[in-house]
């Protein structure tokens, strides 16, 4: 359910996407986001199937598949104003198959954006690419050209085809590894781009960093900026002479690039063939950088490996060799793994390195990151094993600067491997042997202590032992919290651990929150004798948890084979997301849940309907994918089926902030219209105006998520349509999410009937067309006699509408901010947009055929604009003629009353018209002229009435037109308020059928006996009834009863009444005496 607005062309943070197969939503404790559907332009092949939010909140939207007119898929490029969404600029290609935007777009960090055309022919030279520089607040329109673009020159140059690498500074850089230097077929370039201005031509070694040779492919591996700013080109199939792939590291300037051909004296190169020099670097927190180099030969022992350090200003030149570089000792030793740690040094470990004559023992080296290490790796500058097999290596940094080796082949005694995890300084490092008086070890062969290191944001770090033995419950796996300042020595077990208790368990694998607390998974965790019914377990990331896994500390299964905590997420606020797709409400129903924990208590007991969403037998779980963190999250139906749409998906957005729970429904999603378009959704949250863009390329549309405050209670969302039978009584129009409004007919033959469509659209925000107007608005359309169907039409509205309507209004006068705001209650008004229109916007109405004009403004009665304080919701009620759109705003560009009128109705009496109103608020008010038309249009006066002059009371008058029966078949009337300053300002208009014959309207018994009832009898069918005492204030008497001949009205005390009730022949009042 979504608003939809096409786009007319003129010539990764983000959310945990979940995958289910049921489609959600739901009728839940906490209702979806609001939701704005924008279509692709004509000609769109994949609209949305990219889409990136800049820094400064503008966005773009690429659609390489669009076709201009007769030539397919030229590409188009969208950049939208990420606070209207309104649409700025488009870029497109110019020949078939030009593709622009396919590799998508790169937003860099002064706010402007960068655009990726591998395929855009320049001129005869097809796939030549492009990469197109554009400004973040003005965009870029036009075609692709090399006067706008950087651009290849040959056929498969491709430009644009590799990542474009964004810079702190605002610069950016281009990798281009299939480029031709002349005849040299993939010599590859890399081309810095001022950030500001962008670059402009064609790829040359004087813009760009190139390779002379054929498949030098330079830039291949990666571009690593540096935290100084500059930046590390790798090229590990670059030719030295004519040793091949032996490899360069190139440093550049991140103001200025570099240009020229890689060389040995701007490099660091490998000797030998196949050494590969940088087939990793690895930028330290302190600007320097470290190159891994895991093939490199030393002299005759092939694949050593070496580890060089590098100063990010001046960078290393020349061949790797054991006076620059750390490096391995053994034939096929591999040397390399680089761990860098947050305070700027460095761990070099090596699993397989032989101590030795004992092999695979593994080492750890510690290395000060503003030097780096040359040399052997040796017992003395490492922590090393001590038994054959300990293949002592696995490093993790902590936030704080510290690590820890996770060593889980780790031996106690020979062939006793029960893991260790060994706690290190950062600043220091640690040499010798692993141990049990340096390291958390497991007590069973098995145990695996250290499988798992995870660091937590506040500093402290888990060890995950899925092995771990409980007694005889073998690999039953154990959770255990260590402090990241001190670490953590000893055995583990249930009194410093979250454990399993029974065989196969597993517990152990850990998801670290946002907050500094974490949670364990178990998903073939046992609840009592259920097998893998599976857990959850929330912890505090500074006071462990320890002892069993139960139901008393964590979430769970209660049938078998449930497997909660299949897949949990964590959520960027410190909240998290538990995914339990084999979830079962009874046996072998897999219907799946998705459960909501607080970051900060977690949540325990049975996954349940009442803790979780779940779904039903049609649509139930299947695979969960990956996902970003965020405050909020999706779950998604990839397998979902729109009619005979196969897989055409769906996709749900929850709020990450409270839990929601019930049964999945339709009615919430963003529903997929093609067939095998669910694998085409994506999302991109914009962080600095808080929502996210779902892109659904498969439909040609994307779809704005408002990641604020979830909608209101009781009301529908955004696109949501129900179409309901009229047959001479209210109707209220509602679906499984919400309800839209009320319907009731009015006047026989003219009165709504029959199909009727009511549909509602949610805006981003208030929009404005010609003045703002309500986020809220409505489009209803009967099947039958639209232009001329009459009816009281009920709209439904949330404060935060109003809300939302008052922070955007500029000059207009506000809206209600609450129940008690009478002003604002009196400013309310309603465009009617007659006709018809694919979008529901005000000004796409067209086709107008009835009579009077094709957009009315409607001044509801004060009294007709109600709070709804059971529903919380606003209900504003009004009469209309023809049916369309209705769109909600205040009194903008109206000249003031001098009165405040509260109510002007107009109602038969005998075969004249009665016109009653009431004011409050009179300020030098001087008499009201009565004016009337037959079309609407134009007004003659029929009587004057003086005013009560000034006072805040209320005051009541009234007009009777004696010539109204006479008259055409529907009269008009207004008032015409005059101050005594002879100023003056209109009412709303209100009308009244003329051509009917006095109605048989009668009550009885009149006079009744006090207590007893009495029944309202009508000529035609009676749509409303109300009793008034004689000054007209309605007494609260009810219909208790409705039979064939009326009305039953319930008992009530002696006195005179006024009867009033509405048929389809209009209104009528009768008196009625009880006795």
């Amino acid at each position: 359910m979504y608003t939809q607005l096409q786009e007319s062309y003129k010539p990764q943070k983000g959310v945990w996407i979940i995958q289910v197969l049921f489609l959600l939503f739901i009728n839940i404790s906490v209702s979806t986001a609001q939701r704005t559907q924008v279509a692709g332009p004509p000609g769109s092949g994949s609209f949305g199937s990219k889409i990136t939010v800049l820094t400064n909140g503008n966005y773009v939207v690429t659609d390489p598949d669009w076709s201009n007119g007769a030539i397919p898929n030229v590409g188009a490029v969208y950049f939208y104003n990420g606070a209207t969404h309104k649409l700025i600029s488009v870029l497109t290609g110019s020949k078939a198959n030009d593709h622009v935007g396919i590799f998508g777009v790169t937003a860099l960090t002064n706010g402007n954006f960068v655009i990726n055309s591998p395929f855009w022919s320049n001129g005869s030279a097809s796939n030549a690419g492009a990469v197109t520089w554009a400004n973040g607040t003005t965009g870029i329109s036009g075609k692709v050209s090399a006067s706008n673009s950087l651009v290849g020159s040959q056929a498969g140059d491709l430009i644009g085809g590799e990542n474009v690498y964004p810079l702190t500074n605002g610069n950016y850089v281009v990798r281009s590894t299939g480029w031709k230097n002349g005849s040299a077929a993939a010599a590859g370039a890399v081309t810095w781009g001022n950030g500001t201005t962008g670059i402009t031509g064609v790829v040359s070694a004087s813009n760009s960093l190139v390779g002379l040779k054929a498949d030098d492919k330079v830039g291949a591996d990666n571009v690593v900026e540096l935290k100084n700013g500059n930046y590390v080109v790798q090229s590990r199939h670059w030719d030295n002479g004519s040793v091949h792939d032996a490899g360069a590291v190139t440093l550049a300037s991140g103001t200025t690039g570099l240009t020229g051909a890689v060389t040995v004296s701007n490099s660091l190169v490998g000797s030998s063939a196949n050494d590969q020099v940088g087939i990793q670097v690895v930028a330290l927190a302190n600007g320097n950088y470290v190159v891994r180099s895991e093939t490199w030969d030393n002299g005759p022992l092939g694949d050593a490996g070496a580890i060089t350090w590098g100063n990010g200003v001046t960078g290393v030149t020349g061949e790797v060799n054991i006076a620059n570089s750390l490096v391995g000792t053994e034939a096929y030793g591999y040397l390399g793994g680089i761990t860098a740690l947050t305070n700027g040094n460095y761990v070099v470990t090596s699993a397989y390195w032989d101590n030795g004559p004992v092999r695979d023992v593994g080492a750890v080296v510690w290395v000060d990151g503003t030097k780096g290490l040359t040399g052997i790796i040796s017992a003395s500058n490492s922590l090393v094993g001590s038994t054959t097999g300990d293949l002592v290596g696995g490093v993790v940094a902590l936030s704080n600067g510290n690590y820890v080796v996770g060593s889980a082949a780790w031996q106690i005694a020979p062939e006793k491997r029960v893991g260790a995890a060994t706690w290190v300084n950062g600043a220091t490092g640690l040499t010798g042997t692993v141990n049990t008086s340096n390291s958390l070890v497991g007590a069973t062969h098995g145990d695996a202590v250290g499988t798992f290191i995870t660091a937590l944001t506040n500093g402290n770090y888990t060890v995950s032992s899925f092995g771990w033995s409980n007694g005889a419950a073998s690999a039953a796996g154990a959770a255990t919290l260590a402090n990241g300042t001190t670490g953590m020595t000893g055995v583990v077990s249930a009194s410093n651990s979250l454990v399993g208790s029974s065989q196969d368990d597993g517990v152990g694998y850990v998801i670290p929150l946002a907050n500094g607390n974490y949670v364990v998974t178990s998903s073939n965790w046992d609840n009592g004798p259920v097998k893998d019914a599976g857990a959850v377990t929330w912890c505090s990331g500074t006071n462990a948890l320890t002892g069993e896994v139960s139901a008393s500390n964590s979430l769970v299964g209660s049938t078998e084979d449930d497997k909660v905590g299949f897949d949990t997420r964590q959520l960027g606020n410190g909240n998290y997301v538990v995914s339990s797709m084999y979830w079962k409400n009874v046996a072998d129903n897999y219907i799946g849940a998705v459960t909501w924990g607080d970051g900060n208590t977690g949540i325990t007991g049975p996954v349940s309907i009442s803790n979780s969403v779940v779904g039903s037998p049609a649509y139930n779980f299947s695979t969960v994918i990956t996902g970003w963190g965020s405050k909020h999250y999706f779950v998604s139906a990839f397998q979902w089926s729109n009619g005979d749409n196969y897989n055409a998906g769906a996709f749900t957005p929850f709020t990450g902030q409270a839990a929601s729970s019930g049964v999945a429904k339709l009615c919430n999603s963003i529903l997929g219209t093609a067939t095998n378009g669910g694998w085409t959704f994506l999302v991109t949250e914009n962080n600095v105006y808080d929502y996210s863009l779902v892109g659904y390329s498969a439909g040609n549309f994307y779809v704005i998520v408002n990641s604020g405050s979830p909608a209101d209670d009781h009301l529908a969302d955004d696109h949501s349509e129900v179409t309901e039978t009229i047959a001479g009584a209210p109707v209220t129009f509602a679906n499984d999410c919400g309800e839209i409004g009320i319907i009731a007919p009015l006047s026989a033959g003219t009165g709504v009937s029959g199909a009727v469509s009511a549909k509602v659209y949610i805006a981003q925000s208030a929009p404005s067309a010609g003045q703002p107007y309500v986020r809220r608005y409505y489009d209803i359309t009967p099947a039958a006699n639209a232009n001329t169907a009459t009816g009281r039409v009920t709209l439904f509205y949330a404060q935060s509408d109003f809300d939302d309507f008052n922070n955007n209004r500029g000059s207009a006068p506000a809206l209600p901010t609450g129940p008690a705001d009478s002003d604002g209650i009196h400013n309310i008004r309603v465009t009617q947009n007659h006709g018809t229109s694919q979008y529901g916007l005000p000004d796409t109405y067209s086709g107008w055929t009835g009579n009077g004009p094709a957009v009315l403004l409607i001044n509801p009665e004060d009294e007709d604009i109600v709070w709804n304080d059971t529903a919380k919701r606003w209900e504003v009620s009004f009469h209309v003629t023809g049916f369309s759109g209705f769109f909600v705003h205040s009194n903008v560009n109206e000249t003031a009353l001098p009165v405040h009128l509260v109510s002007f109705t107009a109602e038969k009496a005998e075969q004249n018209a009665l016109l009653k109103w009431k004011t409050t608020d009179e300020v030098n008010a001087s008499h009201f002229d009565i004016e009337r038309s037959l079309d609407g249009k134009s007004y003659i006066a029929v009587g004057t009435v003086r005013a009560a002059g000034n006072g805040i009371e209320a005051h009541r008058y009234s007009f009777t037109d004696t010539t109204f029966a006479s008259l055409a078949s529907v009269v008009y009337y207004r008032l015409r308020a005059v101050d005594v300053d002879e100023s003056f300002a209109f009412s709303r208009v209100v009308s009244l059928q003329a051509d009917e014959k006095d109605l048989q309207n009668y009550i009885y018994p009149n006079p009744v006996s006090a207590g007893t009832t009495v029944t309202v009898q009508s000529g035609s069918q009676v749509s409303n009834i109300r009793v008034l005492d004689l000054k007209g204030r309605d007494i609260g008497i009810k219909v208790i009863q409705r039979t064939d001949t009326g009305f039953v009205l319930s008992p009530m005390p002696a006195g005179t009444y006024l009867v009033k009730f509405e048929t389809n022949n209009g209104s009528d009042t009768r008196k009625m005496v009880v006795e």
